[in-house]
């Protein structure tokens, strides 16, 4: 058992040592970055405090879902989007916060 667990443990460090780091330099790991499509960060972390209901904690574990924007990925993942309607989505979305933009400096300008 422990002639199992050392061949292990050296087998990990071996895996360990050889990355793909040690082997391919930064530009290999730009290139693959570039070539993956963007992805979401998965980690939606909420830390629950003493005494804090559950209900609490999934309400505002469901608002940091919402605020990550992994349920709106999901909405345009569901059925496959052509490159044209992906440049449409982004233009609308482009708009549509530069018009939110235009308001805020509105109502900033406004106050002064």
């Amino acid at each position: 058992m422990k002639a199992i667990a050392a061949c292990l443990a050296l087998l990990l460090a071996v895996s360990n040592a050889f990355t793909m780091t040690s082997f391919a330099g930064s530009q290999l790991q730009q290139r693959i970055a570039a070539a993956r499509p963007s992805t979401l960060s998965m980690e939606v972390k909420i830390v629950v405090g003493d005494g804090e209901s559950v209900e609490s904690a999934l309400t505002r574990f469901k608002r940091a879902v919402g605020r990550s924007g992994h349920m709106q990925e999901l909405k345009y993942r569901r059925y496959f989007e052509t490159t044209q309607e992906r440049k449409k989505r982004k233009a609308t979305l482009a708009r549509k916060r530069a018009r939110i933009a235009r308001s805020k400096m509105r109502k900033f300008a406004a106050d002064f």
